[in-house]
């Protein structure tokens, strides 16, 4: 007899659990505890007009050379005194004392090595 009670008792409290979970779910699907607001497009900005000018040192190099140059070095990578910078198997652009040397290169041992006169190959 008493395990007949502690049934009915359970299923009396489950009942009354499920009843007030979905009395509280159905609560929460009706009550708008958020406020909302309909969003408009809209536009802002902030602007600042001057005029200036930009002082550059740069040089033109003139060259008769037209096609497509591949760079040898990647970005932010050091560069040797005479290393080429750019270049095919007909051209290359190389650095020596913070000027550019554009020109025909010269094979030296290897179809990456080139060098602009002298005895050493560039990155050398």
């Amino acid at each position: 007899m008493n395990s007949k009670k502690i049934r009915t008792l359970g299923a009396v409290v489950l009942a009354f659990l499920v009843l007030l979970y979905v009395g509280y779910q159905a609560y929460q699907a009706t009550h708008q505890s958020i406020r909302t607001e309909t969003a408009m497009y809209g536009e802002v900005s902030d602007v600042l007009q001057a005029q200036g000018f930009i002082l550059r040192n740069e040089t033109v190099i003139d060259e008769s050379y037209s096609g497509v140059l591949s760079y040898r070095v990647a970005d932010g990578s050091r560069v040797s005194r005479g290393g080429v910078i750019a270049g095919d198997r007909k051209f290359a652009v190389s650095l020596a004392d913070g000027q550019f040397l554009c020109g025909q290169p010269f094979h030296a041992g290897g179809p990456d090595l080139f060098r602009f006169g002298g005895d050493q190959p560039a990155g050398q």
